[in-house]
């Protein structure tokens, strides 16, 4: 297993590299790499979805998916086909983005907004999550009203 330092930056409008932690980057390709050749990536840093907003998904969908008696993960890989697009497979159709993990937040929103709108064409109504939080909320508080 080779050796990888991630640091993250900035790039200003120039081209200009600052590193977040530049010591610490210093610190560490001294002792990993000092008297070696380096090959240096740059790209644009993004924010994976969480583990948060996965299980949300599979909770949100799960009612559809038995109205429509499909499987959360059926489901889960038609919505992203639908929006990422289908590419062929050794004469399948897959999704070109098949796990959520490899979404960004951006592109989780994406998955979100049509599931909520294709959901609701067959008659479910998908929550966003904001709703979903304040109604769960108003259950709990009823709930322990109620004990």
């Amino acid at each position: 297993m080779s050796t990888r330092g991630i640091f993250p930056g900035f790039c200003q409008d120039d081209g200009k590299l600052t590193l977040d932690f530049p010591s610490k980057a210093h610190e560490f390709n001294r002792a990993h790499f000092g008297g070696h050749e380096v090959t240096i990536e740059v790209y644009k840093r993004r924010s994976k979805r969480s583990l948060r907003q996965n299980a949300f998904l599979h909770a949100a969908i799960e009612p559809w998916a038995k109205q429509i008696g499909e499987t959360v993960t059926g489901l889960k890989i038609a919505l992203l086909g639908e929006v990422f697009g289908w590419t062929t497979v050794r004469g399948h159709q897959v999704p070109t983005k098949d796990h959520t993990s490899e979404l960004n937040t951006e592109e989780f929103s994406d998955v979100m907004a049509y599931a909520m709108q294709a959901a609701a064409e067959d008659g479910v109504l998908i929550l966003d999550p904001s709703q979903y939080l304040a109604e769960k909320r108003k259950r709990e508080k009823k709930a322990a009203l109620a004990a």
